[in-house]
């Protein structure tokens, strides 16, 4: 299996002409199948995997993990200029308005929905768990007994009803079933990585998690040290064989401590390539 982040908020040693943004990007292959796992804030994820060698015209599907901006800005582009492949979504994504208010001013953080009508054959809705390809799961997270990122409080939705607090029912992770274990990938958590693990083994029936790719979304902030560390000492009590890569969402300062904590927490960044 192997992994090459197109688009995360830093970028690796590997090439100084890549570029970083606000944004998320996986090329996934496995089981000769090829998986285009959100779209990063723009194009600039197609940018990078021509200067990877990676020619997206060659994924059999692509994938979006939730309705935020910033792994579905690159959809217009992935739309025109890849043509004849699926895209993976939930069925929420284009009934929902989602808005941040963690900073001064509001930012609409939703996906534009005018893509929805327009390309609206290329679109598989999703709306529970479901199998979309041999060893590959797209996985809801339903049943929530560890908490959720303190940052999802100053996130939104809005179903044309009114304004409520996002319950990130419109957030899917990928689950594949490799030799070693389960490989998930959650590109945001804002479900819990804990409990996105809990769903994860229970929709594939296999128990043991080789590794666990994406961010946690812990912001900077008072809390961010309560977090990494209940986060760290549940790994160590849970899963202390289990590879856990992380970056995007994930802020500096959980980052660092997390990987200091001694529980084998690495970061990924732009350009890094994860192979198991």
């Amino acid at each position: 299996m192997k992994i090459t982040v197109l688009a995360d908020n830093r970028a690796s040693n590997k090439s100084n002409e890549l570029q970083t943004e606000h944004g998320l990007s996986f090329y996934i292959e496995h089981n000769n199948q090829k998986v285009l796992c959100d779209m990063g804030a723009t194009s600039m994820f197609a940018d990078n995997a021509e200067l990877l060698g990676i020619d997206l015209n060659n994924c059999d599907f692509a994938f979006i993990s939730h309705g935020h901006n910033d792994h579905c800005g690159g959809l217009g582009y992935f739309l025109e200029n890849i043509k004849g492949k699926d895209v993976y979504i939930h069925s929420a994504v284009p009934k929902e308005e989602y808005i941040s208010t963690r900073h001064e001013t509001r930012r609409n953080l939703s996906c534009n929905n005018k893509l929805f009508n327009d390309y609206k054959e290329r679109f598989r809705f999703l709306d529970t768990t479901t199998r979309i390809a041999e060893g590959c799961f797209a996985v809801q997270c339903n049943e929530i007994t560890a908490p959720m990122p303190y940052g999802n409080c100053f996130l939104l939705k809005n179903s044309g009803e009114k304004e409520e607090n996002d319950t990130f029912g419109h957030e899917l992770s990928l689950a594949f079933v490799t030799d070693k274990g389960l490989v998930i990938v959650s590109p945001c958590s804002h479900c819990g990585a804990l409990n996105i693990i809990h769903e994860c083994k229970k929709a594939t029936g296999c128990d043991k998690v080789h590794a666990y790719i994406g961010g946690l979304h812990f912001v900077e902030g008072e809390n961010c040290m309560t977090e990494a560390t209940l986060f760290a000492e549940a790994v160590k009590a849970q899963y202390p064989d289990t590879l856990f890569i992380t970056g995007h969402c994930t802020c500096d300062t959980a980052k660092g401590f997390l990987e200091k904590a001694g529980n084998g927490i690495t970061t990924f960044s732009t350009g890094d390539i994860i192979e198991f």
